[in-house]
Formats: structure tokens, sequence, C-alpha cells
């Protein structure tokens, strides 16, 4: 199963980072859902030039929502398996 960084262009000229998963995945509220809210956002670099320290901002929020996208792939992948992600040595 794959897990991708969906982008939703909100009002006030920023950008909402999501999971997609390409199957419905258990929520830890129980219901499934194929999409995550990370709760994050880039600026948007269409509606208005940016500045240094909006463009270092997408830098890094990119990096995390990369970083929570691998995590979440190896948790999905474990759990397809039906392998403690949590007992693993690294």
């Amino acid at each position: 199963m794959k897990v991708s960084i969906l982008k939703r262009v909100h009002a006030g000229g920023k950008i909402g980072l999501y999971l997609q998963f390409s199957k419905p995945v258990m929520m830890t509220d129980s219901r499934m859902a194929r999409r995550e809210p990370l709760g994050i956002f880039l600026y948007d670099p269409i509606q208005k030039k940016l500045t240094s320290e909006q463009k270092a901002h997408n830098r890094e929020t990119e990096q995390i929502a990369e970083t929570v996208r691998a995590k979440r792939q190896l948790e999905v992948q474990a759990s397809t398996l039906g392998v403690s992600h949590e007992s693993s040595p690294i």
C-alpha cells in the first residue's frame, strides 16, 4: 500500500498537507479513512512572492511531512504483514 503527501490550497495563501493512503486504513479513533490531516501548512508561492523565512519554513515543513509519511508507510506495511512495528530494533 502506498502513502503519499497530498497538498490542498486553503484561503489566506496557505497549503494544507495531508497523508493520502491508496486503500482505507484504520485510524486511531476506530474509523476507516483514506486521508489523514497533518495539521501543518506551506506558504503558497503562486499567490505571492515568498520571503526567505517563508521559504525556509516551506523547506523544513516538507522535510517533516516526508518523515511522517515514511513513518506511516512503515506502520501500514507492518500492520498488513502482522508485524509489530514497535518491537523492531530499528
